[in-house]
């Protein structure tokens, strides 16, 4: 038998591993649908600049979102920012490649933390750099609301 002063230490070791593995289970359960929709997201949003289509970019955003691009002023709102995206691709970006690094999901707002890159219409790498968005469940759908990126590459 455990002495008395013995069982205080091992309880609270106990305690602490199991309210631990509690709490990422629940963060596990929370995420898991929150990564997955952001990955669709993601994966329209790939589609929509191959296709040149700035609206379809626009419809993944909330209407009161803010894109936040490297070198420029915030764009905010939704048709603001689908003519922002038309015009990036009327420059010449035609591919974008998204890789999500993690996703931290809390209630209707996740946070993604990603890379991505930006291609030309010749394969050739246009920028590629590092991503942060703010995701909220809008009327049952995840969409970005705060968008902010910014390039890798070397200044010029």
């Amino acid at each position: 038998m455990m002495p008395r002063n013995a069982r205080l230490p091992f309880m609270l070791a106990l305690f602490l591993i199991l309210t631990t593995q509690g709490h990422a289970a629940e963060e596990a359960r929370i995420e898991k649908p929150a990564r997955e929709a952001i990955t669709a997201g993601n994966t329209a949003f790939v589609a929509a600049i191959a296709s040149g289509d700035g609206m379809a970019i626009a419809q993944l955003y909330t209407e009161r979102a803010q894109a936040l691009p490297p070198n420029a002023n915030p764009v905010a709102g939704r048709e603001a920012i689908g003519q922002f995206w038309q015009k990036v691709m009327d420059s010449g970006v035609k591919k974008a490649e998204l890789e999500t690094v993690e996703v931290e999901a809390q209630g209707p707002v996740a946070i993604e933390q990603g890379k991505y890159t930006l291609f030309g219409g010749a394969g050739e790498t246009i920028d590629s750099g590092k991503y942060l968005v703010v995701w909220k469940k809008e009327a049952g759908t995840w969409r970005l609301h705060k968008d902010i990126w910014n390039s890798s590459l070397p200044a010029q």
